[in-house]
């Protein structure tokens, strides 16, 4: 994970997220709108509010100059 970004009115949060491999980043994003309620309950007993945000997420690129180690040993 990257950043997480409140949305207006505090109901949502935007997760970013980095994918190593950008030719995949539509399987994470997949897996992670999979595992969104499993991922909400984890938020919701970590934090201390009467309502759990809804998470919406991003798959991003690694920022430019760095490598995945399989990139560096490929």
């Amino acid at each position: 994970m990257d950043a997480v970004v409140h949305e207006p009115g505090g109901r949502a949060v935007m997760v970013e997220v980095v994918a190593a491999d950008v030719d995949h980043a539509d399987v994470v994003l997949a897996r992670l709108e999979a595992a969104r309620g499993v991922l909400r309950a984890e938020v919701a007993a970590a934090i201390n509010r009467k309502r759990t945000p809804n998470l919406h997420f991003i798959v991003v690129p690694p920022p430019v100059g760095l490598q995945s180690a399989e990139d560096e040993h490929g």
